[in-house]
């Protein structure tokens, strides 16, 4: 199943559509010509959603949202996206949380990495990279799915969740390490003038879901 131009293409959308509850996972790809397209790509999501019998939907946004502000976020704050995708990002958990057809529970996640995604090759062999003193926010794939899955065990509905480990090692030391725990060229950072960061709590969902991560610090999973 794809959104094209606003449309919803692929095979049986009605039985895919005959559910109780919908895990709503679709990627905001880099490549996308215009960010807005992805808020089309989930407006059609949502005129399907409205022909459903779907009334809970469990949507895996982004810590992307937040800006490099120098600061800890958590998920009631006020903030302004730094950018045109977090902006676009932003209006889409919006669009999702104001609907009254069905219950939103947005998952902001930080940056998936696990067996199929290591860090050593996110940054492998670059070079002239600033930001390095900057703390990651990473979340393992295996939590993020066993939080999704106590999610929807705990009827969590209309919440706002940070879904990120619990310890952010500075971007030069996790992937110049990961690299070289893989045997692959370890990135080179530049000097700058500080840290542009964020670094995102996630003390409401460990309070929420009484959870406790299986990979609370990236470095350890190297």
């Amino acid at each position: 199943m794809i959104c094209v131009d606003a449309q919803m293409q692929g095979c049986d959308i009605d039985r895919f559509f005959d559910a109780d509850i919908l895990i709503l996972t679709i990627p905001f790809k880099r490549n996308l010509e215009k960010p807005e397209i992805y808020q089309e790509q989930i407006q059609c999501v949502i005129h399907e959603l409205h022909q459903s019998r779907i009334k809970y939907v469990v949507f895996t946004s982004s810590t992307a949202v937040y800006p490099a502000a120098n600061r800890i976020f958590k998920e009631d704050d006020i903030f302004f996206p730094d950018n045109e995708r977090a902006r676009t990002l932003l209006t889409v958990e919006q669009m999702l949380r104001e609907d009254k057809h069905f219950d939103t529970t947005i998952l902001r996640l930080g940056g998936l990495y696990g067996e199929d995604r290591p860090p050593g090759k996110f940054l492998a062999g670059k070079t002239n990279l600033d930001q390095a003193d900057s703390p990651v926010n990473l979340v393992h794939v295996n939590d993020a799915v066993k939080i999704i899955v106590a999610v929807i065990v705990r009827n969590i509905r209309r919440e706002i969740l940070n879904v990120c480990a619990d310890a952010h090692p500075s971007r030069k030391e996790l992937y110049t390490l990961a690299a070289k725990k893989m045997g692959v060229k370890a990135p080179r950072f530049i000097e700058d003038n500080g840290p542009r960061y964020k670094i995102i709590s996630n003390e409401k969902l460990k309070r929420k879901l009484r959870y406790r991560f299986l990979h609370p610090t990236p470095l350890e999973d190297l």
